[in-house]
């Protein structure tokens, strides 16, 4: 049964961002057969335990479960509405059961105390309440923003006793047999239940509808086998989402891994943003940032981090390097004492904050699992730092790119590092910075980047020799420009307006290697003639980078913006001409050559572009904001009604911009993000050459951006929402559907064979290759090599209870996420061990005390020999001169007559083998002479 709140999202896995919107080139809809889509319904509600608590939160409300009670509390805005209290009459009190942990995980990193963060927080996506009437269980689950209550009723349970009380709540039942809980703007529904009794063919359904008496509310079921087992379940309508709760949520940039997974940075000031789980912790201190990961398909969150302290922090940019580490940076407001600081880390650059209280730069790199900081560095002088741009090098060293206007005495300057490129702040408002760190977060170099006017850097990007490319703008004349290289720049020398600029330095940052201004002639005008850089790729070929920005074009004979081999070089009608501008440079090149090619796209309103990344064929794919109205040739086909009226207003664009073969730039595609209108900006762009896709992320505050069936969130709660969208270009939408497996043959679940050797049968729903594993053991191939419909696995088990599994795999590498399980246990009778082979081996016999060689003795000596075998436990036998052998033990004595005589022992272990070669020992036995002088006396 599912209880619907209004507008009520699901908070799947960890953070707050929701299904990628999937967005067809030329403004073509998404059809509800699009592969990646569907997956995006599977999307499910999360829950969060606290002792006997479930709580799932999300933008526009909150569900608690505890003491039997499901608790829906909605959320219109920054208004709590009304609680919804639904309880079982008559129910048992039973303790619940998790039954489903979902792969999101919450992080809460806030504060200098990593005591106090909290880490890995589990959800759960099903919570059972077991016999809460008999033989009645009671599941609480949802997907795509919909809680449901499902009663799952054994074979002789009574459906009459469920009874389902809305304490205080007005009960009302449509034509249509649907349930209302509420009034106004509060109100829940509840379409007509649908009940089945599960069969071997699927289900076979059972006729039912609601019954109200009061506040309670009952079943009415048709004709059914009370003998069998009953599941009655209620429909309800699913919905879309973007991001973000009852505040300000914004989403500034957006990453990408090889995998495909999506990595998006911003901030939230809502106590409602949908964290994983929703309810463990929405507690916050101004604003927070925030860094949410999703699963390569748009289904899950993996996590979702919050990163801040006490104050205001915005995460303005993101990257993320090769193990699937983010790096976030921007600035923070959170400077004092631990714990209510930024969080830090020791050995990373300049922790210690010279702040003042308006603000420092941050660079913090999470560990893959987003659960801990790899490292994290604050850094600034006096007055205020932020970063606005992030890039990495294959080594991991990170690239932060912004601006400070802690532009000082040097005590209070922003801290440059011996070596750089420029070591002071040449004006007194604000200078541009470049700082890279090394993989452990140490400072590798540091420096300012500016003129003597106001300077910023709002994009950065870095080639594989580690060379920094920057983009940016500069406020000039002819005594304060922006630096730039000999004989490059695009602009007029006598400009008292804004320009753009490009900008690489050496790997080292100890040199400006190129750098140009491109722009128009201000005029003196604060608003004619000024340009402004905010997004830089690098090209495909060596030194090659593109930029895009805003150009408010001038009037004059020499405020043209300078174009060259452009698609379009029109001013429009209003808004001071503003035009987005895309431009190619060859800075191995000076001069003239240098520049590629630059082209101005736009309508008769403004449009500004705000990220662009770079294919391996040169192709540039810009993402930004547009305001213009429909006229001919206008690629962004907007209207007056799609754009709502109103200054400020307008709607999100991803425009590829190619090279004809005469050199000449040109649209390869343009469409904008239907439904984005009123937009505040489109903050990141990634293209996935692999997928064929335009990743971006952004920020709405229509509330009514175009999303996809299965997604998390369909309306605004706020302010400000942020939004992510996948731009197909022209390829097949990848198949993230995967196959469901079925043991097809083998042994029943539970019983116990005789034999050692175990054959399962399984089968899929679509054309796949198969994995097994054994006993919590590794997946491995199995079944036939090649894909088909089914397949079979035979092995020798040992004794014991074993547990199979199967999953299919399809020609998307898509595998079953709930691969088929067996379990049974294998007995088999043990014979007896075979006896020991024969022993054949004799023992040597050792003589370890031996009589004299000779003795002498007046009629017989008694001599004694000892003796002893190779093997313990063995028996001899003596003989004396060849004569009969006798049992003897080690020490006997044997008498002796005169003469010679040989003693042999023969050692004869307890297998019976007797020594082939005995022992012996040779005595000669003489008479004893005579003493002198003794004797019977002599002759006379």
């Amino acid at each position: 049964m599912a209880l619907l709140a209004p507008a009520l999202a699901a908070t799947a896995g960890p953070g707050a961002q929701g299904a990628l919107a999937q967005v067809l080139p030329h403004d073509d809809p998404p059809t509800a057969s699009a592969g990646p889509e569907q997956s995006y319904a599977r999307l499910p509600l999360s829950f969060v335990r606290d002792g006997g608590t479930f709580t799932a939160r999300t933008a526009a409300g909150t569900v608690t479960l505890r003491h039997g009670e499901a608790v829906v509390v909605p959320q219109h805005g920054e208004r709590t509405g009304t609680p919804v209290v639904m309880g079982l009459a008559g129910a048992a009190q039973v303790a619940p059961q998790v039954q489903q942990r979902l792969p999101g995980v919450l992080n809460d990193l806030r504060g200098d105390d990593p005591s106090a963060w909290r880490t890995d927080v589990p959800t759960f996506g099903r919570v059972r309440y077991a016999e809460v009437y008999p033989g009645v269980d009671l599941d609480y689950h949802g997907t795509t923003g919909t809680l449901e209550y499902d009663f799952r009723l054994a074979p002789g349970a009574d459906p009459d006793r469920i009874a389902v009380d809305f304490h205080g709540a007005a009960l009302r039942l449509t034509r249509t047999g649907a349930l209302v809980v509420g009034t106004g703007a509060d109100r829940i529904r509840q379409a007509a239940p649908v009940a089945f009794q599960p069969s071997p063919d699927g289900r076979d359904a059972v006729p039912a509808r609601f019954t109200l008496d009061g506040d309670r509310v009952g079943f009415s079921l048709g004709a059914h086998d009370p003998s069998r087992a009953l599941v009655i379940d209620p429909l309800v309508l699913s919905y879309a989402t973007l991001l973000g709760g009852a505040g300000d949520d914004r989403v500034a940039d957006i990453a990408v891994d090889a995998t495909g997974a999506a990595y998006l940075s911003g901030w939230t000031d809502s106590d409602a943003f949908p964290t994983t789980g929703g309810a463990y912790d929405t507690s916050r201190s101004g604003l927070d940032a925030i860094v949410t990961k999703l699963n390569p398909a748009g289904t899950a969150l993996v996590y979702s981090t919050l990163l801040g302290g006490s104050g205001t922090d915005f995460a303005d940019t993101v990257a993320v390097d090769s193990s699937g580490s983010a790096y976030v940076a921007g600035q923070t407001q959170s400077i004092g004492s631990a714990p209510s600081r930024f969080p830090t880390t020791a050995g990373a650059y300049t922790t210690a904050s010279g702040d003042a209280g308006f603000g420092d730069a941050f660079v913090t790199r999470l560990n893959p699992a987003g659960n801990g900081l790899t490292y994290s560095a604050v850094f600034g002088g006096s007055d205020q730092e932020e970063v606005r741009a992030i890039a990495l090098d294959p080594s991991g060293a990170a690239y932060a790119g912004g601006y400070t206007a802690s532009t000082g005495n040097a005590s209070t300057t922003f801290p440059s590092s011996p070596g750089a490129y420029q070591l002071t702040p040449r004006g007194t408002s604000r200078d541009g910075f470049v700082v890279k760190l090394d993989a452990s977060g140490a400072r590798a170099y540091a420096t300012y980047l500016g003129g003597q006017s106001q300077d910023e850097v709002n994009g950065i990007d870095v080639d594989p020799q580690g060379h920094a490319y920057v983009t940016g703008f500069a406020y000039g004349s002819t005594s304060d420009t922006f630096p730039t290289t000999s004989a490059t720049r695009f602009a007029p020398v006598e400009d008292n307006g804004v320009d753009a600029y490009l900008s690489r330095l050496s790997a080292d940052g100890s040199t400006l290697e190129y750098s140009t201004g491109i722009g128009t002639d201000g005029n003196g005008s604060a608003n004619n003639g000024s340009d402004f850089g905010y997004a830089v790729a690098v090209g495909p070929s060596e030194g090659t980078a593109y930029i895009t920005g805003t150009s408010l074009t001038g009037s004059g004979p020499n405020g043209d913006f300078p174009l060259k081999h452009p698609y379009e070089g029109r001013n429009g009608s209003c808004c001071y001409g503003q035009d987005l501008f895309v431009a190619e440079f060859d800075t191995t090149r000076s001069g003239d050559a240098s520049l590629v090619y630059s082209t101005l796209i736009g309508g008769g309103g403004a449009e500004g572009g705000t990220a662009i990344d770079v294919d391996s064929t040169g192709a540039a794919y810009v993402g930004g904001v547009v305001a213009s109205e429909s006229q001919p040739g206008d690629p962004y086909d907007t209207t007056p009604d799609e754009l709502g009226g109103g200054a400020g207003r307008g709607r999100a664009f991803v425009t590829k911009v190619v090279q004809s073969g005469s050199g000449n730039a040109g649209l390869g595609f343009s469409t904008t993000l239907q439904g984005t209108s009123y937009l505040d900006g489109l903050g990141g762009l990634v293209y996935d050459e692999t997928a064929g896709a335009v990743h971006v992320g952004g920020t709405s505050r229509s509330g009514s951006l175009l999303t996809t069936p299965g997604a998390f969130q369909t309306a605004g709660a706020g302010d400000r929402d942020g939004f992510a969208a996948t731009v197909t270009v022209g390829t097949t939408p990848p198949d993230t559907t995967a196959p469901d497996t079925t043991i097809t043959s083998g042994p029943a679940a539970g019983s116990t064979l005789t034999g050692a050797s175990v054959s399962f049968g399984f089968s899929a729903t679509e054309s796949s290759t198969f994995e097994c594993a054994y006993d919590g053991g590794g997946f491995a191939a199995c079944g036939t090599p090649s894909p088909g419909l089914s397949g079979s696995d035979t092995r020798t088990l040992a004794n014991g209870s074993h547990t199979f599994a199967v999953r299919a795999r399809d020609a998307a590498a898509n595998a079953d996420p709930t691969p088929a399980t067996r379990t049974f246990t294998v007995a088999v009778a043990v014979p007896p061990p075979p006896a020991p082979p024969a022993d054949t081996t004799p023992p040597d016999t050792v003589i370890t005390q031996a009589p004299p060689a000779r003795v002498r003795v007046k009629r017989k000596a008694t001599v004694s020999v000892g003796f002893t075998s190779t093997e313990p436990g063995s028996r001899f036998t003596c003989r004396v001169d060849g004569g009969p052998a006798q049992p003897c033990v080690s020490g006997a004595a044997f008498r002796l007559g005169r003469g010679q005589h040989t003693i042999t022992v023969t050692a004869v272990d307890a297998a019976g083998n007797a020594d082939p070669a005995p022992a012996s020992v040779r005595v000669t036995v003489k008479k004893k002479r005579p003493r002198p002088g003794a004797g019977g006396g002599g002759r006379g």
